[in-house]
């Protein structure tokens, strides 16, 4: 799913949201659909622990596919 069709799933479905921060990602779910995904803050927090420890690179789902490349933005 691209992050614009995964924002309009919450909206319509009234989806509960969770952060986890143990893994850095956030998922949502309403009724027996689940879906994980990265949104801003897991993007945010992984960029800021790339460049903190000199890493050259972080792993986000599909971001190329982000909702007015808002995600893409935050490196």
């Amino acid at each position: 799913m691209l992050y614009k069709q995964i924002k309009q799933f919450m909206a319509q479905n009234g989806a509960a949201t969770v952060f986890n921060a143990s893994i850095v990602g956030g998922y949502c779910y309403a009724g027996t659909t689940w879906i994980g995904y990265d949104d801003t803050q897991s993007i945010s927090t992984k960029v800021s622990y790339a460049k903190g420890k000199g890493l050259l690179g972080y792993f986000a789902w599909h971001v190329a596919a982000d909702d007015n490349w808002v995600l893409s933005q935050l490196g």
